[in-house]
């Protein structure tokens, strides 16, 4: 350490009086890393980097790294389940003990940026998250601090917010926000309305608008009550008042499209009692499956040209008014429909010839479900049988293959090695 001599002249602070500095001694000293050159005068005190204002530093910016002793890093998971107390009890939380974010959950410095420490815990344990929008789930405890592995699962933001619905742990209600009334006061509410006050008498004296009032006495079947306020669309409708406006556009879309594909015809009764009997035909199937109700429309054909129908993934049924009409003498179409709801049992829609091979083999079954007493089930795959040598010789006359399906030859013969216990016969 050396000094060095200054001279000049000085403002002394608050007086404005000139003073004769003859000599100064300022200190300057040398980085201690080893380099040789001088440091600079700390400007203001930092005590976490041992800075004293009008004093020389120890090192020169970036200096103090050469003589920090840097050894072997840690293993993460030898660092890291030094930082999580395991002592609890059997199946009990395994605690985070370093820092927490805003929300709780623990945090640990990993290759130059900070992790979620229940994250870290699936890795260390096997588990691999693949994609940014999976995340580690609280799903046994909900304790954010927690970092035992079989307290967490892998999956998205709308799992976790099904589970916080489940469990009761939104805002809803008085805890709500936005809320303008409190429990108490919508039972009294409530009271009031049965003794004759109309909403807008009730609006005014709870702050609320009389369309809340009206939510609020409604049976609760009809519409839970809100309890917060009204908030704007950027269209500037009210929220309620837009789902019924997206609901009523919903059922005219559904008006349109069966009026389109009805062509605005009416049923006669004969009509109207096959409809009804294809109808207790699928609520059979799919209470035997366990699968939703269909329902049933009126449409055009889509295959085969011969009242067929279609089958849609959203739980519709496409008849076409062929299929309506009595059958020959000796002749069923009861296959086409069987087919259809092979589909919607299974579960596979437009996945190729695979789909179809599979939805001929379970209308066999069908057959015999829908219509017990009226099929066996090796009636039911002769009909079959029947129906697909029908559809050869329409393919052999010149019609083309449907779309998804293979040639019915091809067919046939799927369809006699999945039931080789019958003898299929020849077309």
């Amino acid at each position: 350490m050396f000094t060095r001599q200054t001279t000049g002249e000085c403002c002394s602070r608050g007086t404005g009086r000139i003073l004769e500095v003859s000599a100064v001694a300022m200190k300057e000293k040398l980085c201690e890393c080893g380099c040789g050159q001088p440091t600079s005068i700390a400007k203001q005190t930092r005590r976490r980097y041992g800075h004293i204002k009008g004093q020389p530093v120890r090192f020169i910016r970036g200096h103090h790294i050469r003589v920090r002793p840097r050894g072997p890093r840690r293993p993460l998971g030898e660092r890291f389940w030094k930082m999580v107390d395991r002592t609890s009890t059997p199946g009990g939380c395994w605690p985070w003990l370093g820092c927490l974010d805003k929300a709780g959950y623990g945090q640990i410095w990993v290759n130059g940026r900070p992790r979620l420490a229940h994250h870290v815990a699936l890795e260390l344990a096997g588990w691999i998250i693949p994609c940014w929008w999976l995340q580690g789930r609280h799903y046994v405890c909900d304790n954010p601090p927690c970092c035992r592995p079989s307290h967490l699962k892998i999956g998205t933001a709308q799992d976790d917010a099904d589970d916080k619905v489940s469990k009761s742990r939104q805002a809803r209600g008085e805890r709500h926000g936005q809320a303008k009334l409190t429990e108490t006061e919508v039972g009294k509410i409530r009271r009031f309305h049965q003794e004759g006050w109309t909403p807008k008498a009730l609006a005014q004296p709870f702050g609320v608008s009389p369309r809340n009032i009206c939510d609020i006495i409604k049976p609760p079947d009809l519409a839970a009550h809100r309890l917060t306020t009204n908030r704007r669309t950027p269209m500037g409708d009210t929220t309620g008042r837009t789902v019924k406006k997206l609901a009523r556009l919903k059922l005219l879309t559904l008006f349109v499209v069966v009026l389109g594909l009805t062509g605005c015809a009416t049923l006669t009764p004969s009509q109207r009692a096959s409809l009804a009997d294809y109808q207790q035909f699928a609520n059979r199937v799919t209470q035997h499956y366990g699968k939703p109700d269909v329902q049933i429309m009126v449409g055009s054909s889509n295959a085969y040209g011969d009242g067929v129908s279609l089958m849609r993934p959203d739980g519709w049924m496409i008849l076409s008014p062929s299929l309506l009409e009595p059958a020959p003498p000796g002749r069923s179409r009861d296959f086409g429909f069987a087919h259809e709801l092979g589909h919607w049992v299974t579960g596979r829609f437009g996945c190729g010839p695979a789909c179809e091979a599979d939805a001929h083999a379970e209308a066999v079954r069908i057959l015999v479900i829908g219509r017990p007493g009226v099929w066996t089930e090796q009636k039911a795959f002769n009909h079959s049988i029947s129906f697909l040598c029908g559809t050869k010789s329409r393919q052999e006359a010149g019609r083309p293959v449907t779309k998804n399906h293979l040639p019915a030859a091809q067919e046939i013969a799927d369809l006699a090695a999945r039931y080789p216990q019958y003898p299929a016969k020849t077309c």
